[in-house]
Parts: structure tokens; sequence; C-alpha cells
């Protein structure tokens, strides 16, 4: 049985450092839970001290499954040293997690439990069956947001996902994608539910294709882009799922058919968020810039020689109109024809002279 000493509402001088502290100690099984933080930060130190090397090697490899052990901006690590597990964090989820953790592979006890998540400001569910079938019951009801506020509320990892399944299971495909998209990267089920959205949007993309209907799909802006956009979101969430071939190949294959081609024959391959693949669009980007220039010159000789033709054609026929108009202003004869007196007379007398 665990029995607390210090306080962690209280701070007191340690070296050049004002530190708030707690401990949870059990020495029959020389078990230590220590509790700390600095004055002035939200971050917080939970440790976890025990002899029993066997627990100590289940709970790290539990730890790894939960990716509590790599460091990151949010100054989350986890440290292993002298049988003592570690984690220092402002991540409150992290915290709950890492109690949690410790509880199921070595009970702590529900009193102790409460009291430290009631230390940290921490969020815990009293009977999580009740609490699901509380959120079922919202949801059945159209009450969505009141549903993910209230999912929202307490420090789980699973309850998200669980909604997730069964907004899933009774085809409100649209509400399991938002419920998804509310897990943050770390969780557990992070890449589980990207890959989850990723595959409904298809569902619905393809639906609405066969129905010719569109779905009241929220995350969608405009109807006339709903396609271009579903595509988009498929890759985005493709992106953040599990690494697998599969997996990428679907990626390469939807974000070929975004850049306008077939999606059969992907030009731009093993795309992900890295510079990799921003150097290999940056290729194509500059092999399509070269072949647009060249495009550019022979539509310019083109047209230059359209013009020069046309430029003909119309000399031609400015001289052909000359040609055919000079003709009718003369006679027969070469003579300018007209009505005029003289002109009378010239045509008599050259009458009289042929009649001769």
């Amino acid at each position: 049985m665990f029995k607390k000493r210090g306080n962690f509402s209280n701070t007191f001088n340690s070296g050049a450092d004002l530190i708030r502290s707690v401990e949870y100690v059990d020495s029959e099984h020389q078990e230590t839970i220590f509790i700390g933080g600095y004055r002035g930060t939200d971050s917080v130190q939970i440790a976890f001290s025990t002899k029993n090397r066997d627990l100590l090697v289940d709970l790290i490899a539990k730890f790894r499954a939960l990716n509590l052990e790599v460091s990151n901006l949010d100054s989350e690590f986890l440290i292993i040293d002298l049988g003592t597990i570690r984690i220092s964090t402002e991540n409150k989820e992290s915290l709950s997690k890492f109690l949690d953790t410790i509880d199921e592979m070595n009970p702590i006890g529900k009193e102790v439990k409460k009291e430290i998540y009631d230390t940290l400001g921490l969020k815990q569910i009293s009977d999580f069956d009740e609490f699901v079938e509380e959120l079922k019951g919202m949801i059945n009801e159209s009450r969505l947001e009141e549903a993910l506020e209230k999912a929202l509320s307490v420090e789980n990892e699973d309850i998200l996902y669980v909604v997730g399944n069964y907004c899933e299971s009774i085809s409100r495909l649209e509400w399991a994608i938002q419920c998804y998209q509310l897990i943050p990267e770390g969780n557990l089920h992070y890449h589980e539910s990207n890959y989850r959205s990723a595959h409904l949007i298809m569902e619905i993309k393809n639906s609405n294709d066969q129905s010719e209907e569109f779905s009241s799909f929220d995350m969608l802006e405009e109807k006339n882009d709903h396609s271009l956009l579903d595509e988009e979101k498929m890759v985005s969430y493709m992106l953040k799922a599990e690494e697998n071939t599969d997996n990428q190949r679907f990626i390469d294959i939807v974000y070929h058919q975004l850049s306008g081609g077939d999606g059969f024959t992907p030009d731009v391959d093993d795309v992900r968020v890295n510079e990799e693949t921003l150097f290999s669009i940056a290729r194509k980007t500059k092999s399509l810039r070269h072949e647009n220039a060249g495009l550019k010159e022979e539509n310019h000789a083109l047209l230059s020689r359209l013009a020069m033709l046309e430029k003909e054609l119309m000399k031609a026929k400015k001289d052909k109109k000359s040609e055919v108009s000079g003709y009718s202003s003369r006679g027969m004869f070469g003579k300018i024809s007209g009505n005029s007196s003289d002109d009378q007379g010239d045509l008599l007398e050259n009458s009289k002279t042929n009649s001769l």
C-alpha cells in the first residue's frame, strides 16, 4: 500500500530552485511514485521506482509502444535509470497515460490514483463503459458536438477512437472522421485513425459519385470542388497513417491524380512529408518548365510564320483584285470605254473604215 509523503502544493528550496513535490511510498514492495514540478512552470515530473526487474522491463516495453520514450518539441521525455522510469512534460494526456499504465501493470489503488489525478488537475473516468454508453446516447440523438465536448473533457486516449468506431457502425461516416481527426499525434490510435479517415472519405466519395448527390460533409467547403478536396484530404490523412507499402502506393496514386495524372503511372514515387519529396517535385517542375519554355519558342515561331502567310495572302488578294479591276475598265481593244461623244465618233469612224 502506498503512503503519502510531502505536499505538492507547498514549495521549498532545493539548491537554487523552488520545487513542489510529493511521494507515495510502498515500503513492503519497495516502490515509490514521485511527483515534482518547478514553481512558475506547468511542467510536471512523475517518477516510478521499483526493485522488480520484470515489472520494469514490461513497463519499458509498454511505454515504448505508447511512444512515450522519444523526445519532442514539447519537452516530453522518458528516462530510464537505476530502476526508475521518469517522465517530465506539460502534456496532461501523457501524464495520465503514464499513470494509467503503471496502475494497469502494478495497481496503485483507487484512492491514491484519484488523489494524484486531483493533485495534477487530471480528469479520469470512473466507469469507462458507462461513459461510452452516455456518449453513444448523445450521438443517437444527433448531439455530436456535445458528445465530442464531453469526450474531450477527460484524459483518456481510447475514448475518441471508440466513439469514432461507433459512428462508423451506424453509418455516420462524416462524424466518425471528425472523431478520428481530434485524436492527437502520439496517441496509440493516431496512425489508425488517419488510415480510417482516408478510407472513409473514399467510401463517401464513391457513394456520392454513384448517387450523384452531394453529401453534407462538413469538412468540405464548396460543392463544386468537393472531389479535389476529397483527394487532398485522403493524401493528407494517409501521410499520417502507418508507413507500409500498400499505404504508400495509395498515396502515390492519389497524388498523381491530384497533379493531373491518371493515377496508373505516378511520376513522383514515395510521396512523403519530407525533403526528398520536395526535391522530386522540384526536379519534375524544372523539367516541365524547360518543356514549357520550348513550347513557347515553338509557338512564337508558328505565330510569326502564320502572320507572314496572312500578309502574303492579303497581298495576293489585293493584286488579283487590281488585275480584275484593270481588265474591266479597258475595252476589248485596249481603249478606255465610255459614253462620251468623242468615244462614239471614234467608234463610228472605225466602223466605216472596216466596211470599205
